[in-house]
């Protein structure tokens, strides 16, 4: 979170999260500006951490035999959850229709043994570096030459190159 780049998947959506209502990951999560939300946020998963010690050390049996329902009858269940879920933030059911696109567009992805986390990573990277190039290409007055005059960009085009070519 400090670096503002998703190590997991779940990073991504918290990120994600944030990122709805307007903070600026990264670096200055850390200034005064947000320091009360950082410490908040570090205070939030220690409490978090202690409630599920709580909560899951007397319920682990409860928890296992959840696994023994069958699909059938726990799909349509977390189904409704998600579609209830979507509906209430916005009393819209566009948000339920993009949530079934989404859906189907995830099952597709998991189907081709596509990442799914590849396309979370995206959609909070894409914002992020397209303002970044916006930056960068005002800066050179346009020209892509900027990425490639540069001797560090120049040495991580190489090594991301070589790295493509070698299929590490």
């Amino acid at each position: 979170m400090a670096l503002g780049i998703p190590t997991t998947p779940v990073m991504a959506i918290l990120m994600a999260a944030f990122m709805l209502y307007g903070l600026n990951l990264g670096p200055t999560l850390f200034t005064q500006e947000h320091r009360h939300l950082t410490w908040t946020i570090i205070t939030s998963m220690y409490i978090g951490n202690l409630i599920l010690i709580v909560l899951n050390l007397p319920l682990v049996g409860l928890w296992a035999r959840l696994c023994l329902v069958p699909y059938r009858i726990l799909g349509p269940i977390v189904l409704a959850i998600c579609f209830v879920g979507a509906y209430s933030m916005r009393n819209n059911m566009f948000d339920v229709w993009i949530c079934i696109l989404f859906g189907i567009l995830g099952y597709a992805m998991k189907r081709r043994g596509w990442p799914v986390a590849a396309l979370i990573l995206g959609l909070i990277l894409g914002p992020m570096f397209e303002h970044n190039l916006r930056a960068s290409m005002g800066m050179s007055g346009g020209s892509v030459l900027i990425f490639i005059e540069r001797p560090i960009a120049a040495v991580v085009l190489n090594i991301d190159s070589y790295i493509h070519q070698c299929k590490l």
